[in-house]
This record gives C-alpha cells, structure tokens and sequence, in this order.
C-alpha cells in the first residue's frame, strides 16, 4: 500500500510540475502578445523623433517617454524570465517522468 501512495505523489507532482511549467510558459507568452497588441511606439509617441520637434519637447513628454521605456523593458524581461523557467520546470518534469 505504501508504494502505491508514494508512487501516486509523484503522479500528481509530475503532473503538477507539467501544469505549472505549461502555465509559465503561456503567461509569458500572452504578457509578450499582449503588450505588442496593445501598445505600438507609434501610436504612443507620433512623431517623436522627428528632427525638427526633437529639442522642444516637453519634461512631461520625455519623462512619459522614459517610463514607456522603462516598462517595454520590465515587461520583456518578466516575460523572458516566465517563459525559460517554464522551460525549465517542464523539462525538468519530463525528465523525472522517465525515473518513474
């Protein structure tokens, strides 16, 4: 009986881990996907670089600029961050899938 029970914990914890890792994988992918449906760099700083208005902007409109800066990078990074750690822990429960 006791190795029927142990044997069904490392059902449930393979299972869990392939969920998990599955689950990170597409929260990066959908935080990656959403980000670039819903924001473009054109659309939220039209004509930005252009060469004659370059000098005259604004402190407010830089600083939205550098803060859209800012969170482009914090979400990519999350995002890369979520998606190799689902990598990760999905491999690493195929991998113990083949010790079971």
């Amino acid at each position: 009986m006791k190795d029927r029970t142990i044997g069904l914990y490392r059902r449930i914890s393979f299972t869990v881990e392939i969920v998990f890792g599955l689950l990170l994988i597409l929260n990066g992918m959908m935080l990656i996907s959403n980000y670039f449906g819903l924001f473009s760099f054109q659309e939220m700083f039209p004509n930005f670089f252009s060469f004659d208005a370059f000098w005259g902007k604004s402190i407010h409109e830089w600083r939205s600029f550098i803060e859209f800066i800012h969170t482009m990078i914090a979400t990519h990074i999350s995002a890369f961050v979520m998606i190799c750690l689902g990598i990760v822990v999905f491999a690493t429960a195929l991998h113990a899938k083949k010790s079971l």
